[in-house]
């Protein structure tokens, strides 16, 4: 599904990614594994076209990614990092937003679903119609992580999702992801335990190569 070509990634004239090749194929989940720094976010960011390599090239479905295949390959992606900023609207009037756009009317916005989600990720129905920027950073982690679920995408970048989450709800988050068999997931995470799975791989940035 995604093919990184000899990829180089440079910031302020320094190269933090170089010469990187590698394959994820449909539906697989792979974490990419390596310390602060290593260009992981970075890997991340070059799939929807927000950077570009300074050397190399990104496939998404055999296809290069130009900055106008960027703008059509966005919608079969959801991205989610640590810091989900969403208007300052009530819970429920954003997943209304995000449910009458044109893309998104055949897909599964009801409420026994978003009430099915809620429960799995422990969050109370109440919270629907609270202020997103009144919610605690778990709640706003766990908000972004439903709506995501809900539009359904092709692929997830997940970044860091986990990082506001206690051990309960990272396993569970953990293990919503890794059981999904028809999505594909490029996950960022300091968190140990999204390597624990067997149905997850890893891949480490620094060394280059699988680490399983």
């Amino acid at each position: 599904m995604i093919e990184f070509e000899n990829i180089s990634i440079c910031y302020q004239d320094k190269q933090i990614v170089k010469n990187l090749s590698f394959n994820i194929p449909k539906n697989e989940k792979v974490v990419i594994w390596g310390k602060s720094g290593s260009g992981k976010s970075s890997l991340l960011n070059l799939i929807p076209g927000f950077i570009q390599p300074c050397q190399g090239r990104v496939l998404f479905e055999k296809k290069p990614i130009t900055p106008k295949l960027a703008w059509q390959i966005r919608s079969k992606i959801a991205y989610l990092d640590q810091s989900i900023s969403l208007a300052g609207e009530k819970v429920s009037v954003l997943i209304n937003y995000v449910s009458n756009l044109k893309n998104n009317s055949h897909l599964d916005f009801s409420q026994n679903r978003i009430l099915e989600l809620f429960a799995y990720f422990e969050l109370n129905k109440k919270l629907l119609n609270q202020n997103f920027q009144d919610l605690s950073g778990g709640e706003k982690q766990r908000t972004g992580i439903i709506i995501s679920i809900l539009l359904q995408r092709e692929l997830y970048l997940l970044d860091e999702i986990t990082s506001a989450l206690d051990k309960n709800l990272s396993l569970k988050t953990v293990n919503y992801f890794s059981k999904q068999k028809d999505i594909t997931c490029l996950i960022v995470s300091h968190d140990p335990i999204w390597t624990k799975g067997d149905e997850v791989k890893i891949f480490d940035l620094e060394k280059k190569k699988w680490k399983r």
